[in-house]
């Protein structure tokens, strides 16, 4: 049986992607290590790891019914975390984010499809393998507005990992291309 591995992630439009790599390149001046390639920024929702053809199937039929209201937040807190995790996250506890967290794990607990269930902590990813900072950079302020999600498959092969999306899901409609 061929299994997948899934998460159900935020992915940045462009403008946003361009200010989330412009505040990677901050970071690293403060961390050094690697920064996460642009095409791979994104905001995890839910990680749930191998699954089977069969159940991604499901997933994206269900999907395609899911229903969410758009919402804005601000990412503006830089943080690390070890080992060597450089991330910027929001300032606020973004209750719409958090509300969307759990109607997805409603939704994947409905469907008997298992995930990574630990406590949710809003992020991106901006660098790996960074040393400590003495200081980390001054808060910025960047506006993402959230009018879809992604159901993504993390490919692995000798050149490393990518991301495919498998279903976009919009806000508005409740529909997944």
């Amino acid at each position: 049986m061929a299994e997948r591995r899934l998460f159900l992630a935020l992915m940045p439009e462009p403008a946003v992607r361009d200010a989330l790599a412009k505040a990677a390149l901050t970071l690293h001046k403060a961390c050094g290590g690697w920064r996460t390639r642009n095409d791979m920024l994104h905001l995890t929702l839910v990680f749930i790891g191998a699954t089977s053809d069969a159940d991604t199937a499901r997933l994206v039929d269900a999907l395609a019914r899911f229903q969410f209201a758009p919402f804005i937040f601000d990412l503006a807190r830089f943080g690390t975390w070890q080992p060597g995790i450089g991330w910027l996250a929001p300032l606020d506890d973004c209750a719409p984010l958090k509300a969307l967290v759990a109607a997805l794990r409603a939704l994947l607990t409905e469907l008997g499809i298992r995930f990574d269930a630990k406590h949710f902590s809003p992020h991106v990813t901006l660098l790996r393998h960074g040393g400590p900072a003495d200081r980390l950079p001054a808060d910025v302020a960047i506006h993402w507005s959230i009018s879809n999600l992604a159901l993504v498959e993390s490919v692995s092969d000798a050149r490393g990992a990518s991301y495919r999306i498998l279903a976009m899901c919009s806000a508005r409609e409740g529909e997944c291309e």
